[in-house]
């Protein structure tokens, strides 16, 4: 499978929300500005854009999902869910299972 390669992504409506808000997230992401859908979204990334977005996610996590004491609070473990399921389609690349 090469890198331009689109690989379908599942994502549910707190993960859209979430990541609609983020500051900087991939121009493939940018149509998830959008009313959310009682389904969620399908979208479809390259392997080059999953990896990144998993860096984006991991980055974010560190500044907005923990709490005071360190654990992940509610933001981070979407932020984290969807960072390891992005992650295991970038070594995987099979269908995506929500």
């Amino acid at each position: 499978m090469n890198a331009e390669t689109t690989i379908p992504i599942r994502l549910t409506n707190a993960e859209a929300l979430l990541l609609s808000a983020m500051a900087s997230i991939p121009p493939a992401l940018a149509r998830l500005h959008g009313e959310i859908s009682p389904q969620g979204y399908e979208i479809a990334l390259t392997l080059d854009e999953i990896d990144d977005l998993v860096e984006l996610l991991r980055d974010e996590v560190v500044f907005s999902g923990l709490d005071a004491d360190y654990a992940l609070n509610s933001r981070g473990r979407i932020l984290e869910d969807l960072a390891d399921r992005l992650f295991s389609r970038f070594l995987m690349s099979t269908p995506d299972q929500v």
